[in-house]
């Protein structure tokens, strides 16, 4: 089951982000809210189509696999190329205390 949780003035409905297929995984021990915001600011400027970012949270054996990506007004995930989604995604062992904040017991959380 998939639990979202909303940042921002509007709620969006967010289909299809927990299927988002990008292809290079970065691994590391820990992943910030600084991070990840510091991403979503510097790749939104890149595409007028954005208006969302969607962090998915999936769990894994000793940590999380992370998918950072974009959504346009339709919430569908902003693509960079025919099927290349813009984003990223995380093997990561830990989340720092703002993100375990933000997820609580969510997988999914829209930012606006």
């Amino acid at each position: 089951m998939l639990r979202t949780l909303f940042i921002g003035s509007a709620i969006v409905v967010a289909i299809g982000v927990g299927v988002v297929v990008i292809r290079q995984i970065i691994s590391k021990r820990e992943l910030s809210y600084e991070e990840v915001m510091r991403y979503f600011i510097k790749h939104k400027s890149d595409k007028n189509t954005i208006v969302a970012g969607a962090l998915f949270k999936e769990d894994v054996k000793g940590g999380y696999i992370i998918t950072q990506t974009f959504l346009d007004k339709n919430n569908q995930t902003v693509k960079i190329e025919k099927d290349i989604p813009l984003g990223r995604k995380y093997n990561v062992t830990k989340l720092d205390d703002e993100l375990m904040h933000l997820f609580q017991d969510n997988d999914l959380i829209i930012i606006k």
